[in-house]
């Protein structure tokens, strides 16, 4: 930093006119912003594109640990037909080229404190930066192995069942039977690891002995390791192998009827702990599902929960000898690491760590309950997407909950691409709004987060929603090759530029569904109306 310049990536003293007889004063090491945005995924991204015309003559920082970020919705079909990750994934620096004030930091924020953020730089050999900030919206995302986790998805060892528990014990990073997709936890389980988590991310940056061999922070790793996952997919088939996929909601149908139509030597498997698929979704769209699995030849178990070290459990799948793969469709983990434990959720997804703030997304610390107590930060750190605790708890006797769930000023909100949309939206509003001292705004649940396009194989799909967070409600909107039609618009699109632009997606989903339906859920937004898609 020379005065008030910084120096960009390609740029050097001699370009600012500083010559050889210079004197050098300082060198400083830290950012200034008028917001950090932490995470470039769906929810960052969108931060990104609102306050960089809000704070137009000031910068914006992203931080993401990625060079590049990739569209998830379609990674599924990427692990089955490779060529497609090249229209799913898209360089930060090119992303971000269009936004004069925002600048992009490859890194990871490993201490949050009010108006601080300490980065580790991507980079080995680089110093720690601080980026300094006025505000700052926290968008980390999930992660789908557990925190601290090895991957060893490279391991070709065989076993039985018996020797998986013995490992296990022994804490061991190997597997129990061939080619198993495994992750290990610190306490020593083995959990099934998920297709489509880069699996560099959540491995704290400073401890190198955790990375895999295959590095894919970088699009040239993230690339090598899809084309070894799906030559791995493509050796099983040619054994007839046997795939077992825990966790049948909406990404785990996806990805069982990928497995299918794009191996279709394969033998699949589909299991979950609830009575049915897509659990989330409308009965009437796990019943359309649940055909189409059938009649494809994929095997289904349903109230089974996933359990390697049972003998019972691989018998009832009729595998006494194991799978040859597992991958885990329904477990997501905090990645919230750096941010003060009073402000993280004690309960939640796989053992809490989720960040907790009140109805108008600021980052609150919580009570013994979860409930938001006080304003972290001065009321300047907001916290949107898959790293929030995905609802906010009423104050005890506030007398503000909703009737159908006294316990939630907003109840439970999935974790999808258009609901952290909106509430980044929502967030980015009461930014600007401290900026000016105008009232900031109470998020809601997102009418949008219940819009789920599911893709069976390439030719079906189901459009559904649902417009509260009640189990079993909403209804289908498509089925067939006008679901899967629009499920490719939302998740391959012809204009790679739709990437970068979040705005656009529900504008696309809306020019998908029959033009009665968008009337008459357009005059339910107009009007405020309960009981809306959007």
């Amino acid at each position: 930093i020379l005065s008030s310049t910084v120096l960009g990536d390609a740029d050097t003293l001699r370009d600012l006119g500083v010559g050889p007889n210079s004197k050098l004063a300082a060198v400083f090491s830290d950012l200034r912003a008028a917001v950090l945005v932490i995470g470039g995924g769906v929810a960052g991204r969108a931060a990104v594109q609102q306050l960089s015309t809000a704070f137009e003559d000031r910068p914006i920082v992203l931080v993401d640990p990625q060079e590049f970020y990739e569209h998830a919705c379609g990674i599924l079909r990427a692990f089955a037909e490779p060529n497609y990750w090249e229209a799913i994934a898209t360089p930060f620096d090119q992303a971000l080229a269009q936004y004069s004030n925002v600048r992009f930091v490859q890194g990871e924020v490993v201490d949050l404190q009010p108006g601080a953020a300490r980065v580790a730089p991507a980079l080995q050999g680089l110093a720690e930066i601080v980026v300094r900030f006025d505000f700052c919206v926290v968008a980390t995302g999930c992660n789908t192995t557990p925190p601290a986790a090895v991957a060893t998805s490279s391991n070709t060892t065989s076993g039985s069942p018996t020797d998986s528990r013995q490992r296990a014990a022994d804490v061991s990073a190997e597997t129990s039977h061939p080619q198993v997709a495994l992750a290990e936890t610190t306490t020593g389980s083995l959990a099934p690891k998920a297709p489509w988590q880069p699996s560099s991310i959540g491995v704290g940056i400073s401890d190198k002995g955790a990375w895999p061999k295959v590095d894919e922070r970088t699009m040239e790793g993230r690339r090598k390791y899809i084309l070894e996952e799906h030559k791995r997919l493509k050796a099983l088939e040619d054994t007839r192998g046997t795939v077992l996929v825990s966790g049948a909601d909406y990404q785990g149908v996806e990805w069982a009827t990928e497995l299918q139509h794009y191996f279709p030597d394969l033998r699949v498997i589909l299991i979950d702990r609830l009575p049915r698929c897509l659990g989330t979704l409308p009965a009437s769209a796990a019943e359309y599902a649940e055909r189409y699995l059938h009649s494809h030849g994929i095997h289904t178990f349903y109230g089974v929960e996933y359990a390697p070290s049972s003998e019972a459990f691989w018998n009832t799948l009729g595998l006494p000898a194991g799978a040859d793969i597992t991958y885990d469709m329904h477990r997501v983990y905090a990645r919230n690491g750096f941010m003060p434990a009073n402000t993280l959720a004690l309960r939640g997804p796989s053992g809490g760590g989720w960040i907790v703030t009140n109805s108008r997304l600021q980052v609150c610390t919580r009570d013994s309950h979860d409930r938001p107590a006080h304003v972290w930060g001065g009321g300047r750190i907001f916290a949107v997407g898959d790293c929030h605790y995905g609802a906010v708890m009423a104050r005890q006797g506030s007398g503000k909950a909703d009737d159908s769930m006294g316990m939630f000023l907003i109840p439970p909100v999935p974790k999808t691409a258009l609901a952290a949309v909106r509430w980044a939206r929502v967030a980015c509003r009461n930014v600007v709004a401290l900026s000016r001292s105008w009232s900031l705004q109470d998020a809601r649940w997102p009418p949008e987060a219940g819009l789920f396009a599911v893709s069976l194989g390439p030719s079906d799909g189901i459009v559904a929603w649902k417009v509260s967070c009640v189990r079993d409600s909403g209804e289908i909107v498509l089925v067939g090759e006008a679901a899967s039609e629009l499920k490719r618009r939302m998740t391959w699109p012809d204009n790679s530029d739709w990437l970068v632009d979040p705005s656009a997606w529900l504008v696309t989903l809306k020019e998908g569904i029959p033009a009665g339906r968008v009337l008459l859920e357009s005059l339910k937004s107009w009007c405020c109306l309960p009981g809306r898609a959007w």
